[in-house]
């Protein structure tokens, strides 16, 4: 016969695998400040995020219409630099595509980009990411600084640069479109150093971008193409759920936008809310295989102009 404490380890080890220390949990947002006065808000947010392992932000750290000058990057990053938690960075379009508009300054995406990369990843104490263990594929580590990947316990994170305005993919203008092709196989080849380098069980893996992707539609912009390849390829290479969370779209949703598509069934989506609203979401990892996420919707200051961005349906985008 067996001692009922043995026949209880054995069930345990039989219902599933076991976890060296209990998966992390994150708060993560997007597309704010739009407005200088919206900076002290996501500043509360991010300070009172709780127990959490590490903080996000998924671009667009100003508005499309306002400045792409310096001082913009300059205020988001001393804000980052407070926090004491690893931080974890995707630009957006507003960041740096869309500086090519006059209204943003008339600047030169490529420069606004390099300078963008130089102030948030040139300082290691900006976002603390030596905290997570990230690894870079070391042919990208020193031009694409926002490309890595990380493990915490059996969850794979990886954090694309996907952005939106097509991606900057611009067919008339060859500067765009070749740093549109060449960032797009800086994405494909993080993606597969990091399948490669995670080993053993997977509970689950976690994109981050700026960009939703056109997640419903099978024939998405062009732009959005290769990153369609990619999640494809994340699906088929492991069986593990993935969960796809992104800004640019200013509506809280969560979904199965590929539920019936093979493998589709195992697609998450988390789109984040944005300005008007300074609010994000934590994200945790339950046991239910039907449900392996769990979201907690978070406003940094509840108001009437934040609850309309929980609406379903896609708004106009702000800029």
């Amino acid at each position: 016969m067996c001692p009922r404490p043995l026949l209880a380890v054995l069930l345990w080890f039989a219902t599933g695998p076991v976890f060296a220390h209990p998966p992390p949990s994150f708060l993560v947002s997007a597309d704010a400040p739009y407005q200088d006065n919206e900076l002290p808000g996501l500043t509360r947010l991010y300070h009172a995020a709780g127990d959490v392992t590490f903080l996000a932000h998924l671009g667009d750290l100003k508005s499309g219409t306002s400045s792409c000058g310096d001082d913009a990057y300059a205020a988001v990053r001393d804000m980052f630099r407070g926090l004491s938690l690893p931080m974890v960075f995707s630009p957006g379009d507003n960041d740096w595509t869309d500086c090519r508009r006059l209204v943003a300054g008339d600047f030169d995406p490529n420069e606004r980009l390099a300078t963008l990369r130089r102030v948030m990843f040139g300082d290691p104490a900006v976002l603390r990411l030596n905290a997570l263990h990230v690894r870079r594929p070391p042919a990208l580590a020193e031009q694409y600084p926002e490309l890595f990947w990380f493990r915490y316990g059996h969850v794979l994170f990886i954090n694309w640069h996907v952005v939106g305005s097509d991606n900057n993919r611009l067919s008339d203008d060859p500067a765009a479109l070749a740093e549109y092709q060449a960032r797009s196989a800086a994405n494909a080849a993080l993606t597969d150093a990091a399948l490669k380098g995670f080993k053993g069980y997977l509970r689950a893996v976690v994109i981050m971008t700026h960009a939703g992707l056109a997640l419903g539609q099978h024939l998405p912009p062009r732009g959005f193409r290769p990153a369609h390849r990619l999640l494809t390829e994340v699906l088929a290479r492991t069986r593990a759920p993935v969960l796809l969370i992104h800004g640019d779209d200013h509506v809280y949703r969560t979904d199965q936008p590929w539920a019936g598509r093979p493998d589709g069934d195992r697609l998450w989506r988390l789109a984040l809310p944005g300005h008007p609203a300074v609010a994000g979401v934590k994200v945790s990892f339950t046991q239910d295989k039907r449900a392996p996420f769990h979201f907690d919707y978070r406003d940094a200051a509840p108001s009437p102009a934040a609850s309309v961005n929980r609406r379903t349906s896609k708004p106009r985008r702000p800029g």
